[in-house]
């Protein structure tokens, strides 16, 4: 998913108003923890919680960053992924 698409579903989920600009949309996430790691392959993920007062709920996504680690523990971003959190 794109970060257009992604701000498009806040947008849409908050009745059309985000309160949160489309370039902060990325900015601040909630919380960053590693998934996997095994010493060559490094997967990072990121969960960011939006609020959206005209429900009085949050919009949660995450962003999966997968990299390459070299020998001295170098990381080389090989993809990024955005989705979207829906626990059900």
């Amino acid at each position: 998913m794109t970060q257009d698409q992604l701000y498009q579903l806040y947008s849409e989920a908050n009745h059309g108003s985000p309160p949160v600009p489309r370039a902060s949309l990325l900015s601040f996430p909630s919380l960053n923890f590693d998934i996997y790691d095994d010493g060559s392959t490094l997967v990072n993920r990121l969960f960011y919680v939006l609020p959206l007062p005209g429900k009085s709920s949050l919009f949660i996504f995450f962003q999966d960053n997968s990299f390459t680690k070299d020998s001295q523990g170098d990381l080389s971003l090989v993809d990024s992924s955005l989705n979207t959190w829906n626990p059900q």
